[in-house]
Order: structure tokens, then C-alpha cells, then sequence
């Protein structure tokens, strides 16, 4: 061979021989080595020798060796993927696939801008169509105009409150719709949803007779915001958690049930409840409901149950049917007020018959009042509503007699029932006439006497009451005067 080998206007050439060669390829000047083949083996190729900047440190390397290093680190033969010993080998998109798939993967971007609304559905389709799996959210902003599918079976994991931020920009659709087809829930973690302005939509609606749901980490509130109307909406399904997530939203129902059962909220934070449509089963665990001047809760279901939570208002409208017809509350370790420490409005008003309501360890601040205060004159009367709160606090403003007349309430089959059967009740009585006052009973009280407490706004006079077992009387069970 007479080198050098001059390279055709189309930059090749041919050359034949019998025995391996090493062809190296250089600029013009015969200066630059651009590619070099060492001892390339005429049968096999197996001898080839290359040699880039780019790739193993401008160290020159085999294809042999290439190819042993990627069956060495991939743990297959022939450039499978292989685990632990006792494993299948398998191929390394497929073991990719398993683990999870991005919304990267289809054309996703998270840079505040691009709109990857179809990007992203296609993304859920996808994973939803192969039979469920994890679809993953790298931090970023990933804006979004249409509401997001979610399939039956398909969970979304982003990579924190703080880090992954799925962002509408619709004025009026849902961010994340979850319809449940099959036993197959939904799992949404560790993500905020945001919008660029505000939606008269749902962050996290769930809906479907089969709809499941484990809901963790997740904020509906952003830089202080609460763009969606409603944080979070379940209709119709059976089985949920909702752990650790901030479900604040706009309007007046961050958190709204209908017609679900199975249903635990774990340590969130809302501003406003709506319970209704038969809702079954729902129980609220150190939650948070005090950040908003009118939270209410609103319902017409049965057994719900509030333990060691913090509400700030709770108006209870029962009208259930069947069995469970009469509501079934339970308040435990609950605190109810604000950060003031005065008692708030705890109403429950119930319409039918049934198994009744039962409030247990209701907590009180220390320097709370008994119930609210009504303030009556001498000769005039006072109705208390001890559906609301278990006390009253009323105080003579002029001599005479105060008459606490019976307690309002409007259950069909007794004047006290077991609305509030078992819970002690506490009034006191308080004089501010500066003369003589005669704090006289109704008929269902069952009380020692009147009391005459002393004049002089320093004297108060508070009677504990039970509601006895047959749900008929308040019966007296102490009294203390203090000046």
C-alpha cells in the first residue's frame, strides 16, 4: 500500500488486504489525527481500536472492550439488564418503563411557559392503557390549558410542594380530574397545583362508584394563593386517604364529599367543609379548619367523626334516611374557637328520627366563657340552644326574675332526646342588676331550687347538668357560686 491513502472528492477510499491494518485518518497538513482504527481484525472486527476526546477519557479502547464493560455494568448478556442474582434478564427500555414515566418523555417542559397540557396527557393515556403505573414530575413549572385525565390506576409523583408545580392557566377547568372505573386508586404525591391567575375549577376532582384515592403532600395553595374554587372534590367513591396536604381554595368548600364513604383526612389544613349526598364514614384527624371567618360544614349523611382537630365553626344539617337517619357526630380532643380562646358556634340541627348525635371530650380554653353570653332583664326569659354549644352564659341586667326556659330543639319524638344524651351541660348565672335576681327554671330542668345569686356583677352561680339515659330531663348534678 502507498501511503499516504488520498481521499476521494467524496472523502473515501479502498484499500485490500489480507492481514489486519491500522488506518488512521488525519487532516490536509498530515499534522491533526482525526480517527484512528488499530489492528482491525478482518474477520471479526472484534480488534477495532478507537479513540475520542469525548469518551473514555482520549483513551483508546477495543469494540470488544466496549461491549464487555456495557454486558459488565448492565449485569445481562448481550447488552440486557439484569438484578440481583435469581433475577430475569430483560431489556433495558422495559426495565425503565417499569420503574416510572416522566411527562419529560413526551415532550413535557417545566419552564413556566410552554403549554404541555396534550404533552401531559398523553403522558397518563399512555401509562393508563398499559395497565397503571407512576407518572413522574421533575421539579419545574409545567403549565398546563385543559384539564389532566388521570386513568383508572395511573398515579402522579412530583418531587415535592416546593419543587414541581402543575400549573393551570383555563379560567374555568379542573387541574386534575381522577375518574375511577375500576378498583384501581389514584396515588398523588408530593406536588402543588397553581394557576396563572384563578379557576372557578377543582383542584383534585375524584369521582366514580369505584374511586379510590391516596392524596399526600400535595398544596393547593401557592406563594400565599388559592387559585381553584374548590381544593379537593370526591364523589360517589368508597376508600380514601388524604394525608399531610393544604386543601385550601377560594370559595367557601375546600373540601367537598358527596355521596362518599371511607374517607380519612390525616393532619390538612382547609378553610370550609361541605358534607352531603349520604355521605358515610369520614373521619377528620388533627385537622386544621380555622382559617376562614365562616368555615361550615354542611352535611346530610351519617357517622362522621372529628378527633383532635381544630374547627373553626361547624353547622351540621342533617337530613339522613334509613337506619342511620339522625346524624351520628362525634367531636374528640376537638378544639373549637380561635386563637382567642372564645368558644365558637358548634350547631347541629337534626330534622328526622334515628341513632342520634354524640359529642365526646369537647374541649374548651381554660379562659373561656360557658357557651355564649345572653345578656336578659328582670322579667323576661331566655331559650338556649344547647345544640350549639353545651353551655350558656346568661347575665341579669336588671332586678327580677330571669326564667331559663327550656332548650329549643326539634326532634320529632322528645323535647330532649338523645341530641345531646350523655354530654354535661353547664349555665351559669350571672347578677349585673345591682339588686336582687331569681334565675328560675323551665320544667325540664331538674334542678335543687332557683337561685338568687348575690348582687354585684362578682357573683356567678354555675350549675353542671347531665342529659339522663332515657334522653327526658337536665338533671342538676352540682352547683358552685363564686364571688
Amino acid at each position: 500500500i502507498t501511503q499516504p491513502v488520498t481521499l476521494s472528492a467524496g472523502g473515501t477510499a479502498t484499500v485490500y488486504s489480507l492481514n489486519p491494518i491500522r488506518c488512521q485518518i488525519k487532516d490536509a497538513t498530515d499534522v491533526t489525527l482525526l480517527f484512528d482504527l488499530d489492528q482491525a481484525d478482518t474477520v471479526s472486527g472484534s480488534g477495532i481500536s478507537i479513540q475520542s476526546a469525548t469518551f473514555n477519557n482520549n483513551v483508546a479502547f477495543t469494540s470488544k472492550a466496549a461491549f464487555d464493560a456495557w454486558s459488565t455494568s448492565f449485569g445481562g448478556t448481550a447488552g440486557l439488564w439484569k438484578g440481583k442474582i435469581g433475577t430475569t434478564e430483560r431489556n433495558v427500555k422495559d426495565m425503565i418503563s417499569g420503574i416510572a414515566i416522566s411527562v419529560l418523555d413526551y415532550g413535557a417542559v417545566g419552564d413556566d411557559a410552554t403549554d404541555n397540557g396534550t404533552a401531559i396527557n398523553n403522558a397518563l393515556t399512555a401509562v393508563g392503557a398499559s395497565g397503571g403505573g407512576s407518572v413522574l414530575f421533575p421539579p419545574g413549572i409545567f403549565r398546563h390549558s385543559i384539564a389532566l385525565n388521570v386513568p383508572a390506576g395511573v398515579s402522579i409523583r412530583g418531587s415535592g410542594q416546593g419543587s414541581t408545580r402543575i400549573k393551570g392557566t383555563n379560567a374555568t377547568a379542573n387541574c386534575l380530574v381522577v375518574t375511577g372505573t375500576s378498583s384501581l386508586g389514584a396515588v398523588l404525591s408530593d406536588f402543588s397545583l397553581d394557576h396563572a391567575t384563578a379557576s372557578t375549577g377543582i383542584a383534585i376532582s375524584l369521582s366514580g362508584s369505584s374511586a379510590k384515592f391516596n392524596v399526600s403532600n400535595v398544596s393547593t395553595r401557592v406563594g400565599g394563593g388559592a387559585p381553584y374554587t374548590t381544593g379537593i372534590s370526591f364523589t360517589g367513591g368508597s376508600g380514601g386517604i388524604c394525608t399531610g396536604c393544604t386543601l385550601l381554595a377560594s370559595g367557601a368548600n375546600n373540601i367537598l364529599l358527596n355521596g362518599a364513604s371511607d374517607v380519612v383526612f390525616v393532619g390538612c389544613l382547609s378553610s370550609g367543609i361541605s358534607i352531603d349526598g349520604s355521605t358515610n364514614d369520614v373521619r377528620f384527624v388533627a385537622h386544621a379548619d380555622n382559617t376562614g371567618t365562616t368555615t361550615a360544614v354542611t352535611w346530610s349523611g351519617a357517622r362522621i367523626a372529628f378527633i383532635a382537630s381544630n374547627m373553626a365553626s361547624m353547622v351540621f344539617n342533617g337530613t339522613g334516611t334509613g337506619v342511620n337517619a339522625a346524624p351520628q357526630i362525634t367531636t374528640t380532643g376537638c378544639f373549637q374557637g380561635s386563637a382567642t380562646g372564645s368558644v365558637a358556634t358548634l350547631s347541629i340541627t337534626d330534622n328526622t328520627t334515628g341513632n342520634g348525635n354524640h359529642f365526646a371530650e369537647l374541649y374548651q380554653p381554660s379562659n373561656a366563657q360557658v357557651g355564649p353570653s345572653v345578656s336578659v332583664a328582670g322579667g323576661a326569659s331566655t331559650t338556649p340552644d344547647f345544640r350549639k354549644t353545651p353551655g350558656i352564659t346568661v347575665r341579669a341586667t336588671s332586678a327580677g326574675t330571669v326564667t331559663i326556659n327550656n332548650p329549643t330543639t326539634d326532634l320529632a319524638y322528645g323535647a330532649v332526646g338523645n341530641l345531646i344524651r350523655g354530654v354535661d351541660i353547664k349555665i351559669n348565672c350571672l347578677n349585673f342588676s345591682g339588686g336582687a335576681v331569681t334565675f328560675a327554671f323551665g320544667a325540664l330542668y331538674k334542678t335543687t331550687g332557683a337561685v338568687a345569686p348575690a348582687s354585684g356583677s362578682s357573683t356567678v352561680v354555675t350549675f353542671s347538668l347531665f342529659v339522663d339515659v332515657v334522653g327526658t330531663f337536665f338533671r342538676e348534678t352540682s352547683r358552685a357560686t363564686t364571688t
